[in-house]
């Protein structure tokens, strides 16, 4: 159980209207978007300085989620389904075609692709790199073997992992769905991401828990037993968790607009 965890630093010190949804990391740097007028900032994590940067939008919506990294541009989702990359080199956001708008999706990144779960037809979309943006989409799943309605986030490693509402993980491997138990104590109660990526042996969930219960926590999950970690991290006081990212044994959270760092110990399963 973690408290009194002191603040790395307030995204709002940049702008005092900016409420941060997501962090993403790259280079030992954080990440965030203000949805409002799409500005983008950075946090040097070396430093402890941030930053607004100068970037220019182009034919963009407002943005909704980060999606990922292809190459070497952020992907994003935007409020009416289309795709936009951000390029920090010419600092600009652009869109990219799609041919089909990925609204009422969730979205994930995985090997210069973008995949997509339509929480309507229980169907992933695997959409191809083009020129111009990404393809329309081939259908992944080869049966149907999901229910997703109630999705909350995706993440891939050789494997996609989709997490529920209700706490269930869900595996699937060559569109098919394979056996997964979930082995943890409390159960989760509101969980909002799972990371894949970070880890060749633990998937990362991060649980907002009850508001005012202080149920809030970090878990690794052993991808291989779905046995829960010996530690898990317990947040008592964060009472607003939005996000996280992980860099090998530092964790960075994202809670309001203020974000918090824990250095993780060796993570061993039961």
């Amino acid at each position: 159980i973690l408290r009194a965890l002191p603040p790395l630093f307030d995204w709002q010190t940049l702008d005092s209207s900016l409420a941060p949804s997501a962090i993403f990391l790259d280079a030992n740097n954080l990440y965030t978007f203000n949805s409002s007028n799409n500005s983008i900032y950075v946090f040097h994590i070396g430093s402890k300085k941030g930053e607004k940067l100068s970037i220019a939008s182009s034919g963009v919506s407002t943005l909704r989620s980060f999606v990922g990294k292809s190459d070497a541009e952020f992907i994003f989702y935007d409020d009416i389904g289309n795709l936009a990359s951000l390029d920090l080199k010419s600092q600009k956001i652009i869109r990219k075609e799609t041919d089909s708008s990925l609204k009422d999706r969730i979205l994930t990144a995985y090997a210069n692709k973008i995949y997509s779960l339509n929480l309507i037809n229980n169907q992933i979309y695997k959409h191809n790199k083009t020129l111009t943006g990404f393809s329309k989409g081939d259908g992944w799943l080869k049966e149907d073997a999901i229910s997703a309605s109630d999705a909350v986030s995706m993440s891939i490693d050789s494997n996609i992992w989709i997490l529920k509402k209700n706490g269930e993980i869900l595996k699937l491997f060559k569109g098919k769905r394979e056996a997964f138990t979930l082995a943890i104590d409390p159960a989760l109660k509101s969980p909002i991401k799972i990371n894949a990526e970070a880890d060749e042996k633990f998937l990362y969930i991060l649980d907002a828990g009850i508001f005012g219960t202080g149920t809030s926590r970090f878990i690794a999950i052993n991808k291989n037993s779905g046995e829960a970690a010996e530690k898990q991290y317990n947040f008592p006081e964060l009472t607003n968790l939005l996000d996280f990212a992980i860099a090998e044994k530092n964790l960075y959270l994202l809670n309001g607009s203020i974000i918090y760092e824990v250095k993780l110990d060796d993570i061993a399963t039961k």
